[in-house]
């Protein structure tokens, strides 16, 4: 008899440890890359020469995830338990990337949708490792080139390796701070891009 209630009890009582286990965790806070959209009257009509057009950025297939990846050690790779990308990786990185670079270079046109126009430049992106360390600093190592519209013919390209660190704050590191972080590496990467071009 004992046994038969132990058996029909038995489910009620892994849910409701399982519901424990999950009330436990924090809950998950979804981050974005790209500026939040301020409220204008009316759009100017743009007279700029230069339509430059940012096609998707390359990221490895490894860090392109809705996760927020920490390197905790040589090969290894730790999802934050608190918070992810609210998109995947490479599409925050594309719009951050042209938002800093449309800050950069006021008088031309950044666009990310097809190309404008048959004399629109094109910018190609490829990262080839990001890495944000438990401390909340951010490597970046990336290749970019400036193209004709044909897509063929390189005006101009470089590479590098960029790093920053969160900004200064809570001795603990969060969430709300690697992402700061990554904003803060992509703003150097922006740099050199609008210098090149």
């Amino acid at each position: 008899m004992n046994m038969t209630r132990l058996a029909l009890l038995a489910p009620g009582l892994a849910l409701a440890i399982g519901l424990a286990g999950c009330a436990e965790r924090p809950a998950e806070r979804l981050y974005v890359l790209s500026p939040q959209l301020v409220p204008v009257a009316h759009l100017q009509p743009t007279n700029t020469a230069n339509v430059l057009h940012l096609q998707a950025v390359s990221i490895p297939d490894d860090l392109d995830t809705t996760d927020i990846l920490l390197r905790v050690g040589p090969h290894e790779l730790k999802a934050s338990r608190t918070g992810a990308w609210a998109e995947r990786l490479s599409i925050g990185v594309t719009r951050a990337l042209a938002a800093s670079l449309a800050q950069r270079l006021p008088t031309d046109t950044i666009t990310q949708g097809p190309a404008i126009g048959p004399k629109s430049r094109q910018i190609v992106v490829d990262i080839d490792g990001f890495d944000v360390h438990p401390d909340g600093r951010c490597v970046l190592a990336a290749r970019w080139a400036v193209l004709q519209s044909d897509n063929t013919t390189v005006i101009t390209s470089g590479d590098g390796v960029f790093s920053a660190d969160a900004p200064v704050g809570d001795a603990t590191l969060n969430d709300g701070r690697i992402v700061a972080g990554v904003l803060a590496v992509l703003a150097k990467l922006a740099d050199r891009v609008a210098g090149s071009v």
